[in-house]
């Protein structure tokens, strides 16, 4: 493989507050890569700094040509390059490499029907128009921050094909473990502003990181027994000391004028002394070279009180429409949610998820139908995306709030892995995940009836999106999900509102289940396609036959086409036999 960047000495700080320390770091052709680490830890400020769009403060990138062909999809759904691909006339598709994949992506009508492509387009729809885009600029190497973000299932498996086919180095950051399983043969996980380095996919980093964890742990705890052992050794010394240095007044005193007798015990206790002095400097030395505890983890909870009580039914939509112009979303929708249940909202890009939500949030119209939500439930909403206008700091945004909710929503955001920093800081000094988890926690303090959550592993780090699965399961209230983790949605939810055949259905069961019943409808639906077109050959074949047997029976067997047609009948025959 050959060297396509090395980084020397690759620093970068914002204010007071340094991201990355002396990074030194060579990526070469063909590897794959999984960038990982906790928000704010500077992910995307090093993705940033390779592309050439961040300027590091100390160090050196140098490039392997200095032309090397790059690019980057960055968290808001964008590439480097620029739109320019996106003429709608029909020549473009015909003779631009986009035009392969925006088949294979479900992009033609984006393209072909949108005159300003990037407006009214879902959130997966703007990833996959990103992702034909940077395609077909053929890079070198190309760097993904979140290039899962509102992909659905069938999105994903594309990329993780593509990708396992393109000659291109791969640098991806996710919060979609099985995705990083699928695709990285490297973890290189980003820590305290340093890189460590893992060879292998996401679940043997975290099994070696802990297997790590565990030795250190154990070296550590050797060296703390050690060094209680020399403790009470340095107590023993020192009481030996000072009995030492008594004996050696009072019997020096005996000793009366006899030469040396003093001198004598008084160079046997500066012998303890010597000792004594001795094993301190070594407890020093090991402490400050031997093994430091390892940080462990810091627990990410997610908490919310359970919901008030009420009826059973939390939420019901009866014949729900939603139309733009003369595109039909969905229609004739009739579902329900009840108090206490988990349902996940399922459904291809596009098909009108986020659209839903919002309509049951009172921000989008109805086109028809009603939405009936129980006399004084509260409802918690999170978008899909962080708000990308400047907002000013939490403590901004609360300046008007008691003390003790104040002091309710600092615990949380404390909880979720924000340092008591990040409450003074402006929307522009935090990362994407920051965003995500402060708008998380104003959402859920007021412990809602009903928590409406709209991708909400969007830009989460894998740590904290561990850990808000672990919760969710554990939440007793009521829950509505749209999230294209796999794991999350079977792990979390026990029920399905599923987009088909252009209406929301409700489904019970895990989503496995539901994929395995598709599976056997399909299966099913197959076989029986198999079975009606064998059936159509088979009365082909009789009909054949009978057309020869009629033919043999009009001619006598020493007619010259007796023969040929009495092979004929043989083979059809045979044919016929192979069917059943």
């Amino acid at each position: 493989m050959s060297l396509l960047i090395r980084c020397r000495g690759i620093g970068k700080s914002f204010g007071e507050r340094q991201v990355l320390r002396g990074i030194d770091w060579e990526i070469c052709s063909g590897e794959r890569i999984g960038l990982v680490g906790r928000n704010g830890s500077g992910k995307s400020t090093l993705s940033g700094i390779l592309a050439g769009i961040i300027e590091p403060d100390p160090g050196e990138i140098s490039y392997y040509p200095p032309n090397l062909s790059l690019n980057l999809l960055n968290q808001d759904g964008r590439a480097l390059t620029d739109d320019s691909f996106l003429d709608t006339s029909g020549s473009v598709l015909t003779v631009n490499p986009i035009g392969r994949l925006a088949g294979e992506l479900r992009l033609k009508h984006v393209i072909a029907e949108t005159p300003s492509p990037r407006q009214n387009l879902s959130g997966g729809e703007r990833i996959r128009l990103s992702l034909a885009q940077i395609w077909a600029n053929e890079p070198q190497l190309l760097i993904l921050d979140e290039p899962t973000n509102n992909l659905d299932i069938e999105g994903m498996e594309w990329l993780a094909g593509e990708i396992a086919r393109l000659p291109a180095a791969v640098i991806i950051i996710s919060h979609d473990r099985r995705f990083l399983d699928q695709t990285v043969t490297w973890i290189v996980e980003l820590q305290e502003g340093h890189l460590t380095i893992y060879r292998g996919n996401y679940s043997f980093y975290r099994e070696e990181k802990q297997r790590l964890y565990q030795s250190r742990m154990h070296a550590y705890e050797a060296q703390a027994r050690e060094s209680r052992r020399l403790e009470m050794m340095i107590t023993q010394l020192k009481g030996w000391s000072e009995k030492a240095h008594r004996e050696s007044r009072k019997k020096g005193l005996k000793s009366g004028n006899r030469m040396g007798g003093k001198e004598y015990y008084r160079a046997k206790a500066k012998k303890r002394d010597k000792a004594i002095k001795s094993q301190i400097r070594h407890l020093e030395k090991m402490r400050s070279e031997g093994p430091q505890r390892p940080a462990g983890e810091t627990a990410v909870r997610f908490r919310s009180a359970a919901s008030s009580p009420g009826g059973k039914r939390l939420l019901e939509v009866q014949n729900l429409a939603r139309s733009f112009d003369d595109r039909v979303i969905f229609s004739k929708s009739d579902f329900w949610i009840n108090r206490g249940e988990k349902a996940a909202l399922i459904g291809p890009n596009g098909c009108g998820k986020s659209t839903l939500l919002k309509m049951i949030m009172g921000l989008e119209p109805l086109t028809e139908g009603d939405i009936f939500l129980s006399p004084g439930a509260t409802v918690a909403y999170v978008a899909q995306d962080a708000p990308l206008e400047e907002l000013p700091s939490l403590r901004n945004r609360l300046a008007k709030a008691d003390r003790h909710t104040l002091g309710k929503i600092c615990t949380l955001m404390a909880n979720l892995g924000l340092d008591y920093s990040a409450l003074a800081r402006s929307s522009t000094c935090l990362s994407h995940g920051e965003k995500m988890k402060m708008e998380i926690a104003l959402a859920l303090y007021e412990n809602p009836d009903l928590i409406v959550l709209d991708e909400p592993g969007n830009h989460l780090d894998l740590f904290s999106l561990e850990s808000l699965e672990k919760s969710l399961q554990n939440y007793p209230g009521t829950l509505l999900l749209v999230s294209h983790d796999r794991f999350l949605v079977q792990a979390v939810c026990d029920c399905l509102l599923v987009f088909e055949d252009g209406c929301i259905i409700r489904r019970e069961g895990r989503v496995e289940d539901y994929q395995a019943r598709l599976s056997e409808a399909s299966s099913a639906a197959m076989k029986n396609a198999n079975t009606t077109n064998l059936k159509e050959q088979a009365m082909l074949l009789d009909t054949q036959i009978a057309c020869v047997l009629g033919q043999l029976s009009t001619i006598k067997p020493n007619d010259s086409r007796y023969a040929g047609l009495e092979i004929r009948y043989q083979d059809l025959c045979q044919q016929k036999a192979g069917l059943q």
